[in-house]
């Protein structure tokens, strides 16, 4: 029989009243199992993975400071970057030995353990409205121009021509390698900065070997060079400032700094595309990324600098669940492992989160594994449990949260010594010693681990790293089932994980098509991750196409063979993706459009054009403004070609839904003009029956807001109506729009 090791810590009880921890509970448990001399159980983690640097182990954080940190303390770190917009965010690279002289010292505020995110046109351009975009008479040359695309990804091929003027000058501007070493850019200490000269004179110097970044570029701003324009991308006359990232959290932010720096030098406007995201977390945005994120775009300013993230692809996945625990009953998520490869060190994660500012209010959490091994009710606060068992070890963390006020209890199952994690029911159950409370679990798996809550559901499924109000969040639909591929027969699959192979090495001599049985037209992509956020807000803001997209495919990339389209024999320059990575550079795409036209928009001002122009809007067909899954609405810009006849005007609203309460009666208008004009506002029933004559409004170049107030007198209830601009120059709008009392 095996002997089982049992190892025990007991704690303070966890209770409202314990003070906000200062370090993030899996850092707590890399300190642990550091001191236990675990260090290969560090590297194994999925969350980070620490680099030996001389004679010591290194791992990457965040950290706030309440004032500037010792010279002692910084002088144990191999990598210090201070953020721009405040003197107290840092990236550093520290010692594992050195956490606990962080820990104590009294200038720290919080210090997080960086994890790793995870990744997640022909068909595109027409279901958006946009391909008659650019040959519309009078547009001029509204492609993006003079605008900045940001790519914080796996880097980009640049020897691909849908990157570059013609052959002989490329449009990517700058490339920072954060994942190999060389020159530092600006300002930074790692990594490698390649410029548009190195690439001019080695067109094979920046590669992308997931080839993700690639397509994502393709998408946001590709110009069809390799495809006689007919994959082109939404801003084909935009250029490129890439970021190849290690995809650390820190390294991410620091991608995000590094891009909106080089905008601002170069004096132009940027929009920055984050396909990338994770499942762990506080998912309000109210956590130390948040708030660095936050104080970055305070510092640069939100005119002209966009961030658009995609949703995440977790909407099929039960990796959540919620219930609301008290004193009277505990509540149990059943967390359910099939599958287990059996890979050399595997994990799961579950990261729970609940309201800890209720007076007394004191959680109690137990795991029980398949075999029936427990850990008992725990009751602590900032010191680890941990136990092993033959079914696996388990890890309890727990920390009040400095930023949100909440309480977080991190589990982590792992393989224990010999003993690989078994498959089965696991048991998560919380319940309080006093008070109620609402409790959040989301999940992550290491590679090899299929598993999910059985009586788990798909919402609050939001990728959590940037859920910022200010950050575009985007859903995808389909709009393409099946291509033309590079297989050498036809071939109906359910999944994207089929086989890949090295495309330069591929030959075929017959071609197929694929199709994908799971997907369905003009529908939500199954995979699409669900809202709202931890807090009630609603995100995703938008869906757009994210299946099938065809876009540039990166010579030095593994590829999916029945996704490689076979138009153009021996070249393999295209490939057909899905994910809501692939819905974000869409909209990434479609902001470069609208900052060629007018930079000083804020982020704020593209949600609402958004909203302003979706259709289908989930209103008309479930009754709802806002749905988890939509957002408010399908993206389609066919309206916004009429706007664009004359390119000065953008004439928006703060979205096709209007709210009001008593007291708030009041929506804006918003017109972006080059002449002086007047313009009447008037409100129709769908009947084309005049509902109220709202005023006539004086107009100047420039952003123009106009406030148009409902009084509480007027009839107008619940319903949908149509708001007519009439302009005294003679160009007129109209508008669907909800109104909601």
């Amino acid at each position: 029989m095996k002997k089982l090791t049992f190892v025990f810590v007991f704690l303070a009880i966890f209770s409202s009243s314990s003070l906000p921890s200062k370090i993030s509970p899996d850092l707590q448990i890399v300190k642990d199992l550091y001191s236990q001399g675990k260090v290969n159980e560090i590297k194994s983690m999925g969350v980070t993975s620490p680099t030996k640097e001389g004679n010591g182990e290194y791992i990457d954080v965040l950290a706030e400071f309440y004032d500037v940190p010792s010279a002692d303390l910084l002088s144990k770190c191999s990598l210090i970057r201070k953020y721009p917009g405040s003197n107290n965010f840092y990236h550093l690279r520290i010692p594992i030995s050195e956490v606990k002289n962080f820990e104590v010292s009294s200038s720290l505020k919080y210090m997080k353990l960086s994890r790793f995110s995870k990744l997640f046109l022909d068909k595109v351009r027409e279901k958006i409205g946009i391909e008659n975009f650019y040959n519309y008479s009078g547009i001029g040359d509204i492609q993006g121009k003079d605008v900045i695309i940001g790519i914080v990804d796996t880097g980009i091929d640049t020897s691909h021509w849908d990157f570059w003027k013609g052959s002989s000058v490329p449009r990517i501007l700058y490339i920072w390698d954060q994942t190999t070493n060389g020159k530092y850019p600006q300002g930074f200490n790692y990594g490698r900065e390649i410029t548009m000269g190195d690439i001019l004179a080695n067109p094979l110097i920046g590669t992308d070997e997931e080839g993700h970044g690639t397509h994502v570029a393709g998408i946001a701003g590709g110009n069809g060079n390799e495809s006689a324009g007919k994959y082109k991308g939404i801003a084909p006359s935009s250029e490129f400032v890439i970021v190849k990232t290690t995809l650390s959290t820190p390294d991410i932010i620091d991608g995000i700094n590094y891009i909106m720096n080089k905008a601002k030098s170069l004096g132009k406007p940027c929009v920055i595309n984050l396909s990338l995201g994770s499942d762990l977390g506080s998912h309000d945005g109210k956590d130390i990324e948040g708030k660095l994120l936050k104080d970055m775009i305070n510092y640069y300013g939100e005119e002209g600098n966009i961030i658009v993230a995609a949703a995440g692809n977790s909407g099929d996945m039960k990796i959540h669940y919620s219930n609301t625990i008290s004193s009277t009953s505990s509540v149990t998520a059943t967390m359910r492992v099939e599958t287990n490869i059996q890979n050399e060190a595997d994990q799961i994660y579950i990261d729970s989160w609940f309201d800890f500012t209720i007076p007394g209010l004191a959680v109690e959490v137990k795991v029980t594994t398949p075999s029936g091994s427990t850990t008992g009710w725990l009751s602590f606060s900032t010191s680890s449990y941990s136990i092993s068992t033959i079914d696996g070890k388990i890890t309890v963390e727990s920390v009040s949260n400095e930023y949100n006020g909440s309480g977080n209890i991190f589990i982590m199952i792992s393989d224990s010594d010999s003993t690989q994690i078994k498959e089965g029911n696991w048991q998560i159950s919380f319940r309080t010693t006093n008070g109620t409370t609402l409790i959040h679990s989301w999940m992550l798996t290491s590679d090899g681990i299929y598993s999910y809550f059985n009586n788990g559901d798909n919402y609050y499924t939001i990728s959590s790293s940037f859920l910022l109000d200010d950050v575009i969040t985007v859903g995808a639909f389909t709009t393409k089932t099946n291509i033309k591929s590079i297989y050498e027969s036809n071939i109906t699959i359910s999944s994207e994980k089929f086989f890949k192979t090295y495309v330069r090495g591929y030959n075929s001599s017959s071609y197929g098509e694929t199709t994908f049985s799971n997907l369905t037209n003009d529908n939500i992509c199954y995979f699409s991750s669900l809202g709202p956020t931890r807090d009630g807000r609603q995100k995703p803001d938008i869906a757009a196409p994210g299946a099938l997209v065809v876009s540039a495919l990166s010579s030095s990339s593994y590829a999916t063979i029945p996704f490689v389209v076979d138009e153009y024999p021996g070249k393999y320059k295209y490939i057909a993706m899905m994910g809501t990575s692939m819905a974000a550079p869409v909209v990434t795409g479609i902001t470069a459009l609208l900052l060629s036209i007018e930079k000083t928009l804020k982020p704020q001002d593209i949600i609402n054009y958004l909203k302003t122009y979706s259709t289908a809007s989930p209103y008309d067909s479930n009754g709802k403004s806002w749905d988890p899954a939509w957002g408010f609405g399908m993206l389609n810009i066919t309206n916004l070609l009429q706007t664009l006849k004359s390119p000065t005007n953008l004439i928006w609203l703060e979205g096709n839904v209007l709210r009001f309460s008593w007291g708030i009666n009041q929506f804006n208008i918003k017109i972006r003009t080059d002449t002086q004009d007047s313009v009447e506002v008037c409100l129709y029933n769908v009947r084309g029956a005049l509902i109220k004559d709202l005023g006539t409004y004086q107009i100047y170049p420039g952003l123009n807001t106009i406030p148009i107030k409902i009084g509480e007198n007027d009839v107008v209830k619940d319903n949908v109506y149509i708001l007519k601009l009439y302009s005294k120059n003679g160009e007129n709008r109209e508008f669907k729009v909800v109104v909601l009392r």
